[in-house]
């Protein structure tokens, strides 16, 4: 097998893999691992798994489906995971997973060599020259390095050394903070026009910050992908560009909190006009001043009750919707019996 995987259950995964190969990538693998050790499934002389998407999903509740096919894709690419179908109908596609382990064992000799490479640095900076004259004769060279040392981004993805100081295992807060930070990712780029991803090391410290949030603030991720949703998907718009990091969404989030109170409000005025005047059916008129003073008829459409222009069939913008409803609100009795008077 190999080194760089690790035998036990607990969702694991060694540092020096997650930064050679990245954070999510390792994930996966460590797993896809650790189930091939608790299969029986042998086909040609050697072990597969198999899993749908959506089951997958279930061992990875903080990553979305698509987030999931990227992280196979890009195994895949390094050679570091195989994916067959070996059903025989071709109904069935599924798919069956194996890790490569000789090219991990590749992996593994490079990154010794560069381990060792990196150890011997500080020694060819400093000029040392070990066996030629000139060198003390019995004098013991030490190299100025720290092998117990990793990298703060490592430290901002694991837990404290294990006891044999060759794993960490992920905290239950941590999983939680990397949860929240891929949702903040995969809205941003669902909002902004070609957004540009967080490296890895990035996503690191987001998740880092999320992680005190969670610990320290005494956030839930459940409060904080609520947030993001607002943000993204209600009437939060304004703070997309703003809330583009885990220590951004953390120190604006009281903020951000007391301005979403208001629209728990426009939630239950959304649910009374959904009661009063059902769905695709125009009850309310208003003059558009940013559009010519052009009279929009309003209705209700959508999963989530949404301000609908229904001669022009599209969305009225976020911006004017919370307008909108502000005035609904505040007129709602009146709208009602001008409605029913119709």
């Amino acid at each position: 097998m190999s080194k760089l995987l690790i035998e036990e259950h607990p969702l694991q995964v060694l540092p020096g893999l997650a930064k050679e190969i990245g954070l999510n990538d390792a994930i996966f693998l460590q797993q896809v691992h650790y189930w091939l050790n608790h299969t029986d499934n042998v086909i040609d002389g050697r072990k597969w798994i198999y899993n749908t998407y959506e089951e997958f999903i279930e061992q990875f509740p903080f990553w979305s489906i698509r987030t999931l096919k990227r992280i196979i894709s890009s195994l895949r690419s390094k050679k570091l995971l195989d994916v067959e179908q070996f059903n025989k109908n071709e109904w069935n596609r599924m798919n069956w997973y194996s890790v490569n382990y000789s090219e991990l064992k590749s992996l593994e000799r490079e990154m010794n060599d560069t381990i060792e490479s990196d150890k011997m640095a500080p020694l060819r900076e400093q000029g040392t020259k070990v066996g030629q004259e000139g060198t003390t004769d019995g004098a013991k060279l030490e190299p100025s390095y720290n092998d117990t040392e990793t990298t703060a981004e490592t430290n901002s993805i694991v837990a404290d050394k294990s006891d044999d100081d060759t794993t960490k295992a992920f905290t239950e807060t941590m999983l939680e903070a990397i949860e929240v930070v891929t949702h903040l990712s995969e809205k941003l780029s669902e909002s902004i026009e070609n957004y540009k991803q967080p490296s890895v090391a990035g996503l690191h410290r987001w998740a880092k910050d999320i992680d005190l949030a969670i610990r320290k603030d005494n956030r839930t991720k459940q409060q904080l992908i609520e947030t993001i949703d607002w943000i993204h998907d209600g009437e939060g718009s304004f703070w997309i560009g703003n809330i583009k990091s885990g220590k951004k969404l953390r120190s604006q989030f009281d903020t951000l909190t007391a301005q979403r109170a208001p629209a728990k409000e426009k939630v239950n005025i959304r649910t009374k006009a959904l009661q009063a005047f059902g769905v695709g059916k125009p009850f309310f008129v208003f003059k558009d001043t940013n559009n010519d003073n052009r009279t929009v008829r309003v209705c209700l459409y959508g999963d989530y009750n949404a301000l609908y222009d229904y001669n022009r069939s599209e969305y009225i913008a976020k911006d004017q919707a919370g307008k909108v409803w502000d005035y609904i609100e505040n007129n709602f009795d009146k709208i009602v019996s001008d409605s029913k008077a119709k």
